[in-house]
């Protein structure tokens, strides 16, 4: 079940993101406190939440299984660039996997990427195609 404000903000049809968006999922939102929601891009995918609790900020994970699950879809297979970007309240520096599109099926053309914290810095890591990048922060986070 969607909450009305949600369902509200996703049956307008009027679009105030970036078309060129590709997934916005605003866990502050309480609408997102469900075990199941569409994102709030124009191609609404279905997340589905395991484990990670609600609370009065947003989801709480773990650190150990808890996970938000979006199923493959071409939209978040970039051709050329990429963008992450995630506001998180870490509760420690070495986290893994803050946004993880592991790369499952091996068949041309894949992607995989991640972003993670990794020994008080930011990584990031790009496959395409079986090349890949990575991209570690300069300054350390504290």
């Amino acid at each position: 079940m969607i909450s009305p404000a949600l369902r509200a903000k996703w049956d307008t049809g009027i679009d105030i993101y970036d078309p060129n968006l590709k997934l916005y999922l605003p866990l502050y939102d309480h609408g997102m406190g469900l075990s199941s929601f569409p994102s709030l891009d124009l191609n609404h995918h279905v997340a589905t939440v395991t484990g990670a609790t609600w609370g009065s900020q947003g989801r709480t994970f773990d650190n150990t299984d808890d996970k938000i699950t979006i199923p493959r879809h071409s939209s978040l297979e970039p051709a050329n660039s990429v963008w992450f970007g995630a506001w998180i309240k870490p509760t420690s520096i070495n986290q893994e996997g803050i946004i993880d599109k592991p790369n499952t099926t091996h068949v041309d053309p894949y992607y995989s990427y991640e972003v993670e914290l990794t020994n008080n810095k930011a990584v990031a890591s790009v496959a395409a195609g079986g090349v890949y990048d990575n991209l570690t922060g300069a300054s350390d986070i504290s």
